[in-house]
């Protein structure tokens, strides 16, 4: 009523000025919308007591529910002497103090029982002060025991009502009341009373629980539930459960006479029971299963293995009045009619000791490892010592291998191995050579073989013959040469080509043919009388015992003839330098064979060494031959491996293009043809040597490609061809004894 009005310029109205404009402000407005001034407000917003300290998230204000002067989780750690700025939930992670309390709680309208003591265990967690209390659960207790409170905080009783239960609430002999329960602390851990006297609390002793007349009723019914002379119990459950797939092995043996027998124990813990399995050896004279004795408990004295009327009970029912009428009877449980079974147990078992098996002496002779581990281990038996028995050596018996005759002839030897080797007979694999299962670089195929003429011993036909040695299976074929005047012999196919055998018994081999052997063939004796170019090269390679020219060396050496004697053979006159091949073979006659001295010729020539020469033009021959009858097939062979359509092909590719046409040359003379057409390391151009080849635009078809890519006249070859050496030329007599190297 004291306040003046206030007039508005705009409209002149009287208005009443509001408090609240006026309070806390020196400006005198009215309380109108638009006319208001905000006046600075109370923060009544929670703190943020949450960050991150060091790394971890802590606490950076005091919660509510701690008061000023109380401690707190980071109280706890510092008192408890860790000295670290950790927070209390890293410090005490999973540590937790333990309680052992009671509480009494009171039983209506049972007039032998007023109250029962319910015993409980009270865990406070340091990391966070939480409680949690539980209950031992009981048997037939009736009640709902096991957790009483779950893990929180827990508020203390009013009128401390705001505060939270903590450390320093709890210890033994005190009294704490949790929502309305009031639980009397006993006793407590060790590591609890640990904790509380290094934080500075004084630990009273152990208190007793009072008196519980409920437990004390409980134990006594249960002792009044057990018999006084309760029946024997076998608990075999137990001994089943404990040894189940344990099993003792023991190796024995029993000696009948003169016969020794030797057998397997297995005794199973499972059950006390044990097996014998008899190890039956080849030819030994037994049969039957190997199951000696099947898997049973045996007895120590066989005399009780039929029991009498009665025996066979686990207990006896007495009649104590033997009356007919009013009878009472009851268990014999002093078992006074019992029969006792004595079994083979384990501690039965020792190495050296013997076991009667029903009349039949069993020798313990040695154990397995676990056997020796289970009787270290139970009966402390540290060292087992195994029973040696002698044992003569065994008789060794070769059966022979029958004969390759009569009915056994038919088909090969390999055939008739295996009706000897297997029961129900198998094809048997295809052989590999000698000379093909060695390698050493030389390319064999099917129809890779070592070609002499031969003549028949004694030949009073003159008929000749073809013998060929095929190196990829070692066999043999004989075609005679058709001839006018052979005596009314059409030639052709003499032996089929198989495996033929010596005289010895043996399978002839690649050392067996030579320039100057005789081989005896089925019954015919073939002496070889020379060899083509290529068997003679082959059996190079394979440095073959009369192809060696090592082993040549050495075969003279060792003769005993010197160089002046050679010398003195070879020279017609003191002048002359050179030798005839004819004079040569007949100063080594006795010591070198015929083979031999061809191989000495060879190399002094250079022929066994040398790619050039008619090999060469066999060669291209061949091809020209093939490009005459199949020239696209030869073209198209070159494209194929020519994917750039350049028209070069290199080395490895022209290889595989002769093989894909069915030309099978050995590597090293193509390596030659490509040397004298262009290098190894660089493509050719096939339309060019294609082209060389054709009889269709060039009948000079032997011309072939320089390294220059230039083609190169016949003229040329031939010259080459006159200036390789030639075998049947003379030989110089200093190069002869420096290739000898005679004394």
């Amino acid at each position: 009523g004291d306040q003046q009005p206030y007039l508005l310029p705009s409209t002149h109205a009287v208005l009443q000025t509001h408090p609240a404009a006026m309070s806390g402000s020196d400006y005198n407005l009215p309380f109108l919308p638009g006319l208001t001034v905000s006046q600075p407000r109370e923060k009544n917003h929670k703190a943020q007591g949450l960050s991150i300290v060091n790394g971890l998230p802590a606490l950076t204000k005091e919660p509510a529910g701690s008061p000023s002067g109380k401690s707190t989780s980071r109280g706890r750690a510092v008192a408890a002497g860790n000295g670290t700025t950790a927070p209390a939930y890293v410090v005490h992670d999973k540590q937790a103090l333990q309680f052992f309390a009671y509480f009494q709680e009171a039983v209506h309208e049972r007039p032998g029982e007023q109250h029962r003591v319910r015993k409980v265990t009270i865990y406070f967690y340091l990391e966070d002060g939480t409680l949690q209390i539980a209950e031992k659960r009981q048997e037939n207790s009736g009640l709902a025991q096991g957790m009483l409170l779950k893990r929180h905080r827990v508020p203390k009783p009013a009128p401390e009502d705001d505060e939270m239960f903590d450390v320093d609430d709890l210890n033994v002999g005190t009294t704490v009341t949790i929502y309305g329960r009031a639980y009397r602390i006993v006793d407590c851990d060790a590591f609890t009373r640990k904790y509380l006297t290094k934080c500075g609390v004084e630990v009273p002793e152990k208190e007793d629980y009072p008196y519980d007349p409920h437990e004390d009723a409980q134990r006594v019914k249960k002792e009044a539930m057990q018999p006084r002379k309760p029946l024997e119990r076998v608990d075999a459950l137990k001994q089943f459960l404990e040894n189940d797939r344990k099993v003792l092995r023991f190796y024995t043996l029993w000696q009948e006479g003169s016969t020794k027998r030797y057998f397997i124990l297995h005794y199973f813990l499972a059950d006390d029971t044990m097996e014998l399995r008899e190890v039956l050896a080849p030819n030994s004279g037994h049969e039957g299963p190997a199951i000696f004795l099947k898997r049973q408990k045996v007895l120590k004295d066989r005399t009780k293995v039929v029991k009498g009327l009665g025996e066979t009970a686990r207990r006896t029912v007495l009649n104590t009045r033997g009356g007919t009428n009013d009878n009472r009877h009851m268990l014999d449980n002093l078992r006074t009619g019992s029969v006792n079974d004595d079994i083979y147990t384990d501690r039965d078992f020792a190495l050296g000791a013997t076991i009667d098996v029903y009349g039949r002496p069993i020798l313990l002779c040695d154990c397995d490892n676990f056997t020796h581990e289970f009787y270290k281990v139970k009966y402390g038996l540290e060292e087992m010592a195994p029973v040696v028995v002698d044992e003569p050596a065994p008789e060794s018996f070769d059966a022979p291998l029958p004969s390759h005759e009569g009915l056994a002839a038919i088909g090969s030897d390999a055939d008739s191995m295996a009706s000897v080797n297997k029961i129900i007979p198998q094809r048997p694999k295809k052989a590999v050579g000698t000379i093909a299962n060695a390698g050493g670089g030389v390319p064999v195929d099917d129809r890779t073989a070592l070609r002499f003429t031969a003549l028949m011993v004694p030949n009073a036909h003159e008929r000749e013959f073809v013998v060929s040695f095929f190196v990829s299976d070692d066999t043999i074929s004989v075609h005679e040469r058709p001839r006018r005047g052979a005596g009314g012999f059409p030639g052709g196919k003499f032996i089929t080509r198989s495996k033929i055998k010596a005289a010895d018994g043996r399978a002839l081999g690649p050392e067996d043919f030579y320039v100057g052997a005789k081989v005896s063939l089925n019954g015919h004796v073939f002496e070889l009388t020379n060899a083509d170019e290529a068997t003679l090269r082959t059996m190079s390679k394979c440095k073959l015992p009369q192809a060696n020219v090592d082993t040549i060396v050495e075969k003279v050496q060792a003769s005993g003839l010197t160089a002046a004697a050679l010398k003195q053979m070879l020279q017609v006159d003191e002048l002359s330098e050179l030798c005839t091949p004819q004079q040569l073979e007949a100063a080594l006659v006795g010591i070198l064979t015929q083979h031999e001295v061809l191989t000495l010729r060879r190399y002094l020539n250079g022929s066994s060494n040398k790619e050039g020469g008619d090999a060469i033009d066999s060669l291209i021959q061949a091809l020209s031959k093939l490009s005459f009858d199949r020239f696209k097939d030869l073209r198209q062979a070159f494209l194929f491996f020519d994917p750039d359509r350049n028209g070069m092909i290199e080395l490895h590719d022209f290889k595989a293009a002769c093989h894909k046409i069915n030309l099978h040359v050995e590597d090293d003379l193509l390596e030659a043809l490509f040397d004298q057409i262009g290098t190894r390391s660089a493509p050719i151009n096939y339309n060019e040597f294609c082209e060389a080849l054709d009889h269709r635009t060039r009948p000079d078809f032997s011309q072939s490609t320089s390294r220059s890519g230039q083609l190169t006249s016949d003229a040329t070859m031939r010259r080459r061809k006159q200036d390789a050496p030639q075998i049947d030329g003379p030989l110089e007599i200093n190069a002869v004894l420096d290739t000898l190297q005679l004394p």
